[in-house]
């Protein structure tokens, strides 16, 4: 385990050579702060994780008295607290000693990263990958832009002429009305866009992302063109056969007069 994070996604890189043992699980501090640490527990029932919000103080004025509940990859693992200075022994004055056992097994080491050069390439990718919040904004406005500009100028063109070669004038005409000169088929390629974006949003980025929001876009196109089309030809054979339904029932109609007379 590298990080966890608070219900506020703000993340603590742990400090794996701080790790201590305790009682009911380990703690370590958090990279860069001597006096913030985090205390893993052993038990991740909802159970402990009412118990230790119970004892939330807010302040941490005692020896790890919980501050915040901690979560790693969404599911609760502990809290972070306050380690009072005088209680903290020395690093440097620690017997070197063999790390204990942790409830987390992580994979065994990729004898290719001993590499220093391909390690720290391999790392710097890892933390590039997603990017911050602002960098996955601006990647999916760059995806709606173009797929937009194309959606107009290509897409919707595309479909119209498919219209024009293989579907009777009447429904063309009604498909094209439908369609809002590819309004309509842009609208739904937004919003399929914005769900998607929220559901992954803070789970991928860079390319991945790009990818997904572009393929949720263009999902929206075919199914909002593939449905006008469907929506066409249902209204002209309602809108062909009403004259028939206002006959039929004027006849009901009138037979029930005389029969009632």
């Amino acid at each position: 385990m590298r990080a966890v994070t608070n219900r506020r996604k703000q993340e603590y890189p742990l400090d794996q050579g701080s790790r201590k043992a305790r009682g009911d699980g380990e703690i370590y501090q958090v990279q860069g702060r001597s006096d913030l640490w985090v205390k893993i527990l052993n038990d991740h029932s909802r159970e402990k994780q009412l118990e230790i919000e119970k004892r939330l103080t807010g302040g941490g004025s005692g020896e790890e008295s919980p501050m915040e509940i901690v979560y790693y990859r969404g599911r609760f693992t502990g809290y972070t607290f306050r380690k009072l200075p005088e209680v903290e022994p020395k690093r440097e004055a620690e017997p070197p000693q063999a790390p204990e056992p942790s409830p987390y097994r992580e994979p065994s080491p990729d004898p290719r990263d001993r590499d220093p050069r391909r390690n720290n390439g391999r790392q710097a990718g890892r933390g590039a990958s997603r990017g911050t919040g602002g960098e996955r904004f601006l990647i999916c406005l760059g995806v709606w832009v173009v797929l937009s500009i194309l959606q107009y100028f290509v897409f919707y063109p595309m479909y119209r002429g498919y219209l024009l070669s293989h579907a009777a004038a009447e429904v063309v005409a009604m498909s094209l009305k439908l369609s809002a000169m590819g309004i309509t088929a842009l609208v739904a390629g937004t919003i399929l866009m914005f769900l998607a974006a929220k559901a992954v949003f803070y789970r991928v980025g860079g390319v991945a992302l790009a990818l997904g929001e572009a393929a949720a876009y263009l999902i929206g196109i075919v199914t909002v063109n593939v449905l006008l089309m469907i929506l066409s030809v249902g209204v002209l054979t309602l809108l062909a056969v009403l004259p028939y339904l206002a006959a039929i029932v004027v006849i009901i109609l009138f037979v029930h007069a005389i029969f009632k007379k």
